[in-house]
């Protein structure tokens, strides 16, 4: 083997950071793309790593051929690019820039970085047959898991030709499954109609997402077609994932075989290995998304239950609810969870919105690596904080207008704790419904940790 001269690792981070901007500085990206943009640099790195043996081999070539011996300098120039490539792209999706913009040491995060970099070079590095086959293999498994991505932002996990098949209660929504951000219409009211109706449910889900979903799993309760519940479901789930890439295999081997070629492409056994890894993937991210309705609801009982305090500590039945708030000063609690289900309550009794144009089920996808124990969460319009500015009007007429009286005798603080507890109990028993015998149970539980 070709011994080439690697760059040494390196003294001053600072030189090496310059030395790569004159070959490759990732572009950004939004922080919603945040997932797909590691796993996409991650395997551009991997790209680079096979560039670069392609090189060593033809250095090998070059020089047993002895005349051709010039060419060896314009190929190692080259080799150094790809390294540096390589590295770039394996520190973006470590990372590495952001924590340099966020005011950490350059020097400390690329000799960090660095020496994750040489670890990773160690399994998938080298111009052997079985360095290529390592980096292939490396490759087809994130393009998994990006396809998984994308299936969980675009709700595939949703079957729709398992709900097609069944009888169910609501009305189907029109255009379904398309868009994640709908737009409200009369079915929609009749959706909350119907889950504040079910004495199985009795909530008012707070986003298109979560009142499908609560819908999909009502589905499951009580259902003698599935014993198991929505255990039967997750089931069905992790079986469509699962035979994803097999699928994709098989459907290689047909169009081979009609080119009248031999197919030398992902074996069936290392498919259905990449398709358990993508199912488990989508398994876990789905039982997170409960859990995050429960930290959802449970944050909304406490700010509710401080707001309930105030105005139980109140003799002034006239005070509004803005000059409740200024009184208790810093310590005032988040009124957006009692805006939230006036909104809501109001368009499911009457089908009245404070604007036509807002919407107030529209789901919202939060993505970050610094969440715990997953990139994504989701969250409502109301309680994030980038849409304060939509929903801030709002806020300003309910503070100045409701009064202290009417919160009492309208029993709405009542009736918006209520909804919290049953949104709270709901989701938390859809999760304790995971078996400890099942696979999926080490998620659930992980779902209600964070959650909690």
């Amino acid at each position: 083997m070709y011994t080439r001269d690697l760059p040494p690792q390196p003294i001053d981070p600072d030189a090496l950071v310059d030395q790569l901007g004159a070959y490759s500085r990732p572009r950004s990206f939004s922080e919603a793309d945040r997932p797909y943009r590691n796993l996409m640099d991650l395997g551009r790195a991997v790209d680079q790593l096979d560039n670069y043996a392609d090189i060593e081999l033809a250095i090998g070539k070059v020089d047993k051929r002895g005349p051709r011996v010039h060419e060896i300098p314009d190929m190692k120039e080259r080799q150094q690019r790809y390294h540096a490539d390589a590295y770039a792209h394996f520190a973006r999706a470590r990372g590495a820039y952001d924590r340099i913009e966020q005011g950490e040491d350059p020097a400390d995060v690329h000799r960090e970085t660095w020496n994750q970099f040489q670890a990773f070079k160690g399994m998938y590095d080298g111009a052997t047959r079985e360095s290529y086959e390592a980096r292939r293999q490396y490759k087809q498994r994130l393009a998994g898991n990006f396809a998984a991505l994308m299936a969980l932002d675009n709700e595939v996990y949703i079957d729709r030709v398992v709900r097609s098949e069944r009888k169910t209660p609501y009305p189907k929504y029109l255009g379904e499954g398309k868009d994640d951000e709908r737009e409200l219409t009369l079915d929609t009211q009749g959706k909350l109609i119907g889950l504040r109706d079910d004495r199985r449910a009795r909530f008012l889900p707070t986003t298109h997402r979560e009142k499908n979903l609560a819908i999909e799993l009502l589905d499951y309760l009580d259902n003698p077609e599935y014993p198991k519940g929505v255990h039967d479901r997750l089931s069905q789930i992790y079986a469509r994932q699962v035979n994803v890439p097999l699928q994709k295999v098989n459907a290689a081997k047909k169009e081979a075989q009609e080119r009248g070629e031999l197919y030398t492409g992902k074996s069936p056994e290392a498919a259905w290995a990449e398709g358990h890894e993508i199912a488990q993937d989508t398994i876990r991210s789905i039982l997170h998304e409960w859990g995050d309705y429960v930290a959802n609801a449970r944050y909304s009982l406490h700010e509710l239950g401080a707001i309930s305090e105030l105005i139980d500590d109140t003799d002034k039945p006239t005070l509004t609810l803005k000059e409740v708030l200024a009184e208790a000063g810093s310590l005032a609690p988040d009124v957006r969870p009692l805006l939230r289900f006036m909104i809501l309550e109001a368009f499911r009794e009457k089908g009245e919105l404070p604007d036509p144009i807002f919407d107030p089920l529209r789901t919202r996808v939060i993505r970050s690596a610094d969440l715990p124990g997953k990139n994504k969460l989701m969250t409502d319009v109301f309680l994030l904080p980038a849409d304060q500015e939509h929903i801030g009007e709002y806020l300003t007429k309910l503070e100045a207008t409701i009064t202290v009286g009417e919160l009492r005798t309208k029993k709405i603080m009542k009736d918006v704790v209520l909804d919290s507890q049953r949104r709270f109990s709901f989701f938390r028993d859809m999760l304790g419904r995971i078996p400890e015998t099942s696979n999926y149970y080490q998620y659930a539980q992980e779902a209600i940790r964070i959650a909690a």
